[in-house]
């Protein structure tokens, strides 16, 4: 093929191989050719060639087969094939070259395919695809590859096997756009969720504050727990604590949404001092006082110890556990009048009965932090019931003597004096049980029995 420099492919008639000439001149049936690299130089038969021609100013230029009728200098006069004399032109010898004698192409193993590309990208520009196709062409040596844009195909056209490389390359470069424009996409999202959150961080309210470490935890929550459901409250927008510092951040998108978040996670701790005397009265019997108040003011954690009441929990829980223990301690002396009061009038009633002869019944202080005559009726019912089974399992049996044997029936109407005197069937001897010992002893004494008192156990 011909260039700017008429170099072209000649024949060596010597070898039969084809070698990069250039036409150094042309004479009747003959073009006097130098190899490359000044090899040699030869005339080759050419009486028909090529001559590069535009047949009209709007076609291009193209190799038109004609007939060389005279040279000169580095021109040649020829007539153009299938035209007649009044065609002929003068042409430059650089113009004109031997005529190509290769075979027509054979269109029989010459196939056409069409791709349609995904649907992600449809809606872009072809700009990516189309600057692919001049590779693909020459990476797999097809003889036409074009893109359809109204249609969205990639239309192919070559041997079999060049269409099975080209299919191959196609399908990697398709892959690869679709992974790009699914980026291209993300990013967009990413920039637009950006822009609208810079905007909300923007008008949004920021509550800080910072709490003591020995309540971070509580604010946390078990695994986070607490923190992520402060996160899910209507317009949160973020939550950071720095169990270090103990720093809290909260970003909201007004300041009612940013008060009710802290209200979740501003943990307190709170101290009240107590005299010696109150803490039994604090607690209460087996803890029960300081753990109605924990439970009912929703206090995370009560802790007494050495006199004094830690609180622990968020700023409305220890203020209504405060109010409570306040309430509680101002109880304090009107309990302790009336368990007085209480107490004397028992010991007053106990003597009246031991003077008297009637059964005394058993007494005890309430303890501190109870109401008074609640564990006192208690103990009396359940030492009555103590009384009743002694005097069951002490007193003899009816209708037996202590003997084993049979009681005689006169005895049992001796007269009143005689069965007065005697126990009756299911009734205790006062005389012969253990607890009537005790009680005697106790009559002799004058003093009322008294339980020792019951320190609480701290929480």
């Amino acid at each position: 093929m011909a260039t700017s420099d008429a170099r072209y492919e000649a024949n060596d008639p010597e070898t039969g191989a084809y070698f990069k000439a250039t036409i150094r001149d042309i004479k009747l049936g003959k073009v006097l050719t130098e190899f490359e690299d000044g090899w040699k130089t030869l005339w080759v038969p050419a009486d028909k060639v090529e001559v590069l021609a535009q047949g009209a100013e709007d076609e291009p230029w193209g190799w038109w087969p004609a007939v060389i009728k005279s040279t000169k200098a580095n021109v040649a006069l020829v007539r153009f094939a299938g035209f007649g004399d009044d065609c002929d032109d003068i042409i430059d010898l650089e113009h004109i070259r031997p005529a190509n004698k290769s075979p027509s192409i054979d269109l029989r193993p010459i196939q056409r395919v069409e791709l349609t590309l995904p649907a992600i990208l449809r809606s872009v520009s072809a700009g990516p695809i189309t600057s692919t196709l001049p590779n693909i062409r020459a990476d797999t040596g097809v003889i036409a590859i074009t893109y359809d844009g109204p249609a969205h195909k990639i239309i192919v056209v070559g041997t079999e096997t060049c269409l099975n490389k080209a299919k191959l390359l196609i399908d990697l470069h398709v892959q690869h756009l679709t992974e790009l424009q699914v980026i291209r996409n993300k990013t967009e999202q990413y920039r637009a969720e950006l822009a609208k959150a810079q905007e909300k961080v923007t008008t949004g309210h920021v509550e800080e504050f910072t709490v003591d470490l020995s309540t971070i935890g509580y604010a946390i929550g078990a695994k986070g727990s607490r923190v992520q459901r402060v996160q899910q409250m209507p317009g949160i927008m973020n939550v950071q604590i720095d169990a270090e510092t103990g720093k809290i951040r909260i970003l909201a998108e007004s300041p009612q949404a940013a008060a009710a978040a802290r209200h979740e996670l501003e943990f307190l701790q709170e101290s009240i001092q107590l005299t010696p005397d109150a803490v039994a009265w604090v607690i209460g019997k087996n803890g029960r006082v300081i753990q109605h108040i924990e439970a009912s003011s929703k206090a995370n954690r009560i802790k007494v110890q050495d006199g004094t009441v830690t609180i622990f929990g968020t700023r409305d829980s220890v203020s209504n556990a405060k109010m409570l223990i306040e309430s509680h301690l101002a109880y304090r002396s009107q309990f302790e009048k009336y368990q007085r009061e209480q107490e004397e009038v028992q010991k007053q009633l106990h003597h009246l009965q031991v003077e008297t002869g009637m059964r005394p019944v058993p007494y005890n202080a309430a303890p501190n932090g109870e109401p008074a005559g609640e564990s006192t009726a208690a103990d009396a019912k359940k030492s009555d019931g103590q009384h009743q089974q002694q005097s069951q399992r002490t007193g003899p049996k009816p209708g037996r003597r202590r003997g084993g044997g049979q009681r005689p029936r006169g005895e049992e109407s001796s007269g009143p004096e005689g069965s007065a005197n005697k126990p009756q069937p299911n009734q205790p001897n006062p005389r012969r049980s253990r607890q009537g010992k005790q009680q005697r002893a106790q009559d002799k004494e004058g003093q009322p029995p008294v339980k020792a008192e019951q320190q609480p156990a701290a929480v």
